[in-house]
């Protein structure tokens, strides 16, 4: 029963925004003569987060509210963040966690840009020490330590080194990439 002239628009988007964190691109505009439309895109997740249950992100570090009790096999899993996202309320990161979150995000898009390793998936990437982060593959059961830096380069030569060591990858339990050469350790 309001006129549509009295609503404040920019403050509809907002609360849409704010009330679904699932939408992005919020757009609200009058169609006349008695009409609100609200367009919006949709968030796709491209992470999850293990936390007490596992939540999702999108490439903008969004949570999204879709919470699950078991990972999703399609996402790479985020493990290490060190914080209940349960217990929090309308939740933002803070610096630490959000510099955290950065790696692990930067690591799965330079990944998902590889061309060389397109025949892997990430699994998990564990961010507990943002200063050696490492990785899990879901075709190699091997941890992969790659540091905090230089990821693309990184992920090149673990290319090489996957192929060469082929299908004898099970018999070693991780590849260091922090150093100028990488180093493969036995089982």
């Amino acid at each position: 029963g309001s006129n549509i002239f009295f609503i404040d628009l920019n403050g509809l988007k907002q609360k849409v925004e704010l009330l679904h964190p699932e939408f992005k691109d919020v757009n609200v505009r009058r169609l006349l003569p008695d009409r609100l439309v609200v367009e919006a895109g949709l968030r796709r997740a491209v992470a999850q987060i293990q936390s007490d249950r596992y939540y999702f992100i999108d490439n903008e570090k969004v949570l999204l509210p879709d919470v699950k009790n078991f990972p999703d096999p399609n996402l790479p899993v985020i493990t290490g963040m060190g914080i209940n996202l349960a217990k929090a309320a309308g939740f933002k990161f803070r610096k630490f966690e959000r510099d955290k979150l950065d790696k692990a995000m930067g690591l799965i898009k330079e990944m998902s840009d590889n061309e060389r390793l397109k025949g892997y998936k990430l699994k998990v990437v564990d961010i507990t020490d943002p200063g050696n982060v490492s990785f899990f593959l879901t075709r190699a059961n091997v941890e992969i330590k790659i540091g905090n830096s230089g990821f693309r380069e990184r992920l090149e030569v673990l290319a090489t080194v996957l192929d060469q060591l082929g299908s004898d990858i099970g018999n070693f339990k991780y590849v260091d990439l922090r150093f100028e050469d990488p180093i493969v350790g036995p089982r």
